[in-house]
């Protein structure tokens, strides 16, 4: 089934990004072939061996407007993994929270880093 761009972009931006922000920036950015490459890579793998981050801190980076993977999730695992989840929560943001918050983004990776390994020189 083939959509009007348009049309297309409406679905694109009520799916996937928070009021207000343009999905455009997505219009040209999708690459079949990198979804095969993630989905070989999810599959070839069991689920048990990676999805828990073994005993490392991990960070979670939710957009407060995702409608993909909404916050009740991020506080789910939060519930499952305690101690070792911590949460940033991005306001403004949904599921293409990166084009979306980029600064966001790159200010929690970096704050994250220097918590869990120190002042990096």
């Amino acid at each position: 089934m083939s959509l009007p761009p348009d049309k297309h972009l409406d679905f694109v931006r009520e799916a996937f990004f928070a009021p207000g922000n343009d999905p455009a920036v997505w219009r040209g950015g999708w690459y079949p072939e990198v979804a095969r490459m993630q989905s070989a890579a999810t599959q070839g793998m069991p689920l048990p061996s990676w999805s828990g981050g073994g005993r490392a801190p991990i960070m979670v980076v939710q957009g407060k407007q995702d409608a993909v993977a909404p916050p009740e999730n991020a506080l789910l695992l939060k519930e499952e993994f305690g101690d070792r989840i911590t949460l940033v929560e991005i306001d403004g943001a949904g599921h293409a929270i990166l084009p979306e918050q980029p600064r966001a983004v790159a200010d929690a990776v970096s704050w994250f880093t220097k918590k869990v390994y120190g002042k990096i020189q």
